[in-house]
């Protein structure tokens, strides 16, 4: 999975690199720094199916796809699930 880092300050550490010492590794050291975010989500649980073949799914809370709640990540946004929303 990617790391998520904020694209302004992705652009700010990279137009902080002085002029004349543009490389490509002081590109990617300058970005290696940045802070990462993990994101994380919860499962909103719901019924679907008839009475007689009902199922509990989950819904992301992030990107609102369908997932398991017994799936430790969303399987379209890639959210690390940490619960639910009740």
């Amino acid at each position: 999975m990617s790391d998520l880092i904020n694209r302004e300050e992705a652009i700010k550490a990279i137009m902080d690199i002085p002029d004349g010492n543009w490389t490509s590794e002081k590109y990617a050291d300058a970005i290696k720094e940045l802070p990462t975010a993990e994101r994380t989500g919860k499962w909103i649980f719901n019924l679907k199916g008839s009475l007689s073949n009902m199922r509990i799914v989950g819904l992301c809370n992030k990107c609102g796809e369908h997932g398991f709640p017994q799936m430790k990540y969303c399987p379209s946004c890639g959210a690390r699930m940490k619960g639910e929303v009740k």
